[in-house]
């Protein structure tokens, strides 16, 4: 049987004086000043139930133990956490971590995707050849606009070798597809490239923020406004996916976006 609680005694409140919060001027402002971003849920894979780790060859999560689903653009206000550094002594927990705050309607949780439209930045990273049905590739952590450089390790007595994109790889959202008969299985390449700013959720420091306002026959009503999270860049908390093969399951149930989210920015 469940517990029943017993309602505690409210303080006199008569003549008080009282600051409501409105949600239509707080989702302004996200809309205002927010950037463009496209937002997908995370939901945990669960090919590790019985093997208790990851499996390379799932492709729903790609061997990285997470699926992203539902995308949808939309605004979000972001902010640098580690902004007062010029005196400070950089810390490593900091790097690459953003405070969040976004509409209500978006139920923000643990390890949900962030990508910032209009914002590109560089990343390097060294990645694995791999071999699928003949096929030579290599996964990066970021869905890539443009590689600038990207060099093949041949040994450590030999200089790196350029590799010219169109001639040696070309390459589609995270995925490097290799043509040069120099590369091999298992060989070490060296990429840097430029993809859009992506954060994952990593805490909700903010996870609720209700208040109640009067409405018009005097009732309190209660008031969901923006909730606040955590992010970080995803190269810090996630690695690049790890899978025996190029084809990946898209779980996303895309008529939920309108559903859930109104109309959007605009739904991808």
């Amino acid at each position: 049987m469940a517990k029943q609680a017993i309602i505690a005694t409210p303080p006199k409140l008569t003549s008080s004086p009282r600051v409501d919060f409105l949600t239509p001027d707080f989702d302004a402002l996200v809309w205002n000043k927010g950037y463009d971003v496209v937002y997908e849920k995370a939901i945990q894979c669960p090919c590790s139930m019985r093997t208790q780790n990851y499996q390379s060859s799932c492709m729903n999560c790609m061997g990285s133990g997470w699926i992203f689903i539902n995308p949808v653009q939309t605004k979000a206000v972001l902010q640098s956490i580690n902004r007062n550094t010029k005196y400070q002594q950089w810390s490593q927990e900091m790097l690459g971590t953003i405070s969040v705050t976004m509409e209500n309607r978006f139920q923000l949780s643990f390890m949900d995707k962030l990508r910032v439209i209009d914002s590109t930045i560089i990343y390097a990273e060294n990645v694995l050849v791999r071999n699928f049905k003949g096929q030579l590739y290599a996964y990066t952590i970021y869905p890539i606009i443009d590689i600038t450089e990207c060099f093949l390790f041949i040994d450590v007595k030999s200089k790196l070798q350029f590799l010219i994109n169109g001639v040696d790889f070309t390459f589609q959202e995270n995925k490097i597809l290799f043509n040069s008969s120099n590369i091999k299985e298992g060989s070490s390449i060296s990429v840097r490239y430029i993809h859009n700013l992506q954060y994952n959720i990593i805490d909700i420091n903010h996870d609720v923020r209700n208040s109640y306002l009067l409405d018009n026959r005097s009732r309190e009503q209660q008031n969901l406004l923006p909730i606040g999270a955590i992010g970080r860049k995803s190269h810090y908390i996630i690695d690049a996916l790890n899978v025996d093969g190029t084809n990946i399951y898209d779980n996303s149930q895309q008529t939920n976006n309108k559903n859930e989210y109104g109309q959007c920015f605009r739904n991808q």
